[in-house]
């Protein structure tokens, strides 16, 4: 009987000890399920859990991870957008201080100094320069916050038309800077949908831009082409060119790849920012090539009507 004894205390011990293993290696997904939580809890959002076999713990485990990868995802864009509009406050309180820093400055001379006619009427000059600047830079951020939060009716209209107005527009401009525009289209009606003024922001946005990258003699041309069930426009200049290391910058906002020829044109950088909105209220896109001391072309690729 002590035989007996024994062997059922080392059979329970047995079945005790494998009981527990079996349990351990039962719920070894659920304590990493637990772990992993509250690895989130504390603020560890990449924490994923290994799935292994086909059971119920495993598609939980499964699910957990799609969960995990979501709040990953949804974590960095709120962390780039933060980012974004941090630099975008610092970005416009320098813009916007520069110009006012300026006319206080110009004004407190005109009102302390004995200055003659003259004087007074250069400085006068300057601060009407600048509160231009100022006005033209709280113009284009209304544009922004207005692009950013209004909706659109998007109806069909031939693309020609709107480049034929654009150019009736932009052309005393571009002679003032004694250069040239060439518009180029074709004969057959492009049909897109668009809203209309807007796309002759977009336009005279990228026209001036390409005016202020060019000098006296250089030609800019617009042109439209079709190409495999897509408009596109193409705005082509002489000129310096974008380097570059800078080509995937320029429609950041406030961003400007030659800040001292900028500020001599009264540039703020939003223009191209304002037209990569415009461009995104079409459901199109917009290319950049550019080379150095050769000139830059702008490409714009609408989703054309079918006919």
């Amino acid at each position: 009987s002590r035989y007996f004894f024994a062997l059922f205390f080392v059979t329970a011990a047995v079945l005790a000890v494998g009981m527990y293993g079996i349990s351990r290696h039962l719920t070894k997904s659920v304590r990493l399920l637990t772990e992993s939580i509250r690895k989130i809890g504390s603020g560890n959002y990449t924490e994923l859990v290994e799935v292994r076999g086909n059971d119920e713990i495993s598609e939980l485990a499964a699910r957990y991870n799609e969960m995990a990868q979501a709040v990953e995802d949804k974590i960095s864009a709120l962390e780039k957008t933060t980012e974004e509009q941090r630099r975008f406050i610092d970005n416009f309180s320098h813009e916007l201080r520069t110009p006012l820093t300026a006319v206080v400055g110009y004004a407190d001379l005109l009102r302390s100094a004995d200055l003659d006619q003259e004087a007074s009427q250069q400085l006068g000059e300057r601060i009407f320069k600048q509160g231009k600047r100022i006005e033209k830079l709280s113009e284009l951020m209304l544009q922004l916050v207005f692009l950013e939060h209004h909706s659109f009716e998007l109806i069909p209209c031939d693309l020609r038309e709107v480049v034929m107005e654009a150019e009736t527009i932009l052309q005393p401009s571009v002679k003032k800077a004694q250069m040239k525009l060439v518009v180029q289209v074709p004969e057959e009606p492009v049909m897109i949908r668009a809203e209309r003024e807007l796309l002759l922001n977009l336009l005279g946005n990228l026209t001036d831009n390409a005016r202020k990258a060019s000098k006296m003699g250089d030609t800019i041309r617009i042109s439209i082409r079709r190409e495999a069930g897509e408009a596109m426009i193409e705005i082509e200049v002489e000129g310096e060119g974008i380097p570059e290391e800078e080509q995937n910058k320029v429609f950041e906002t406030f961003y400007m790849v030659d800040k001292v020829r900028s500020r001599k044109n009264d540039g703020v950088g939003l223009g191209l920012s304002i037209c990569s909105d415009i461009v995104k209220i079409h459901h199109a896109r917009l290319e950049l090539v550019s080379k150095v001391e050769v000139g830059t072309k702008f490409t714009i690729i609408f989703p054309m009507l079918q006919s």
